[in-house]
């Protein structure tokens, strides 16, 4: 997918409905698609900017600006579980994370802090201590083998998976919060007994509050990557036998409440959605409510050719229409 800056919506996305989150509203600090991954599943597209070096992207004065005309006009028509890291590349490159993360906390709203992130840059002390106020974090390890770290995730240059185990084992020590670890299931990449050994070993050490077994949902980076079965991921969780293991499979959504939108605010939420990654008409449904409306509207922004549909497995996705 070729995001093109100019299209990316502001900072905040959302509040979106999400599978391991209830209702999310997303703080995206990154530039798309700027990673230390290339990650074969990746929703939202090849990484274009694939770094280790973190800068700011976005000022902190633009998130202060938009964050306070959300909790004026929004935040209590419609109140997130979750304010949510995430957004289309490596939250942790972002500098300016430790300093956003200290304005939202002394408000003490009634929404916890989640962050999203591959782990990679768990090996910075200084990083980890920036994050240790978010309630909820929610590192990946996809691979407890080289090989298979590269063909999934496709790191930059000097990131190591031994490094990444590392920095999750030490983090674990001194983080309080909640972790809860996401494991990419590919068949026939990271399901070796090898592998699957190794990783019963390395959560052991990680220590993790909860094991989340993953697999693809929509439309990842390489076409080819299959998406695990639910028959293989029972397997996986019966193999390791861990009680603090589940099978993400499904979203649970929550419908918005008390919030209605015109149709350029509507059109403006669905283009900040679908430049982060695609989603179904049923995504969108539970995410804005007003399914004639919400139909209607992508029709036209289908004919004006803002967007497109593509056909997966799991049936037809809106992308932006330069989604490749």
């Amino acid at each position: 997918m070729r995001l093109n800056q100019k299209s990316v919506s502001p900072c905040l996305f959302g509040p979106v409905p999400s599978r391991r989150l209830g209702l999310s509203l997303g703080i995206d600090l990154i530039l798309p698609k700027t990673c230390s991954f290339d990650c074969v599943y990746c929703e939202c597209g090849k990484t274009t900017e694939k770094t280790l070096e973190r800068k700011v992207f976005v000022p902190t004065e633009k998130f202060i600006e938009e964050f306070e005309d959300y909790l004026q006009k929004d935040y209590l028509k419609n109140t997130p579980d979750f304010f949510t890291f995430s957004g289309v590349g490596e939250p942790t490159l972002a500098l300016n994370l430790g300093e956003v993360i200290q304005i939202i906390v002394p408000k003490k709203l009634n929404t916890k802090l989640a962050l999203i992130t591959n782990s990679s840059l768990f090996f910075d002390k200084a990083l980890r201590q920036e994050i240790l106020l978010v309630d909820l974090v929610m590192p990946s390890l996809d691979s407890v083998l080289e090989e298979s770290f590269q063909k999934i995730n496709r790191p930059e240059k000097r990131v190591n998976v031994e490094k990444i185990i590392q920095g999750l084992i030490d983090f674990r020590k001194e983080y309080h919060g909640k972790i809860s670890l996401e494991v990419f299931i590919i068949p026939e990449i990271n399901t070796s007994k090898k592998e699957l050994d190794l990783f019963k070993e390395a959560l052991l050490q990680i220590n993790p509050d909860e094991i989340q077994l993953n697999s693809l949902d929509r439309p990842g980076t390489e076409s080819n990557v299959e998406k695990a079965s639910l028959a293989l991921l029972e397997q996986i969780k019966n193999y390791w036998n861990l009680k603090n293991t589940t099978i993400v499979s499904q979203y649970q959504y929550r419908l918005q409440k008390n919030e209605t939108l015109n149709q350029d605010e509507l059109k403006n939420r669905i283009l900040s959605y679908l430049t982060r990654r695609p989603a179904s008409f049923n995504d969108l449904k539970e995410s804005f409510g007003n399914p004639d409306f919400l139909m209607s509207l992508l029709k036209e922004m289908m004919e004006s050719k803002e967007i497109k549909t593509i056909l997966m497995e799991r049936g037809f996705f809106y992308v932006l229409s330069d989604f490749s």
